[in-house]
């Protein structure tokens, strides 16, 4: 599980399939590795909800990020070259800013 929007949403439509075709399903004969999937439906409800609450904290959905809200820094120049950055002074009110994503320190400051 990693923290992104979108993959947790799919992986909540996967399990909200499986709670609820439940019924259904335990009377059927699954292979090997459905049987496994079907006994980990619950496991897999946990792990879509987690991955969506991380996702909106990285602000991201299928790696591409969100901006909800307004960035608190002002970009200026061409990217991968210096840029200047100025910050307003405010706070970024829920997750990462998207501004994040063009640094050339992403991964370090992510993990």
């Amino acid at each position: 599980m990693f923290g992104d929007l979108g993959h947790g949403l799919l992986l909540l439509l996967l399990a909200g399939y499986l709670i609820r075709n439940e019924a259904a399903m335990k009377k059927q004969q699954l292979d090997d590795i459905m049987s496994m999937v079907f006994g980990g439906r619950y496991v897999l409800l946990l792990n879509a909800i987690c991955a969506m609450y991380v996702g909106l904290i990285y602000n991201e959905c299928f790696s591409v990020p969100l901006g909800l809200f307004d960035s608190v820094y002002t970009l200026q120049g061409v990217q991968g070259t210096d840029m200047e950055v100025q910050w307003n002074g405010g706070v970024y009110p829920f997750g990462v800013d998207p501004a994040w994503q063009r640094a050339g320190n992403k991964m370090t400051f992510f993990n």
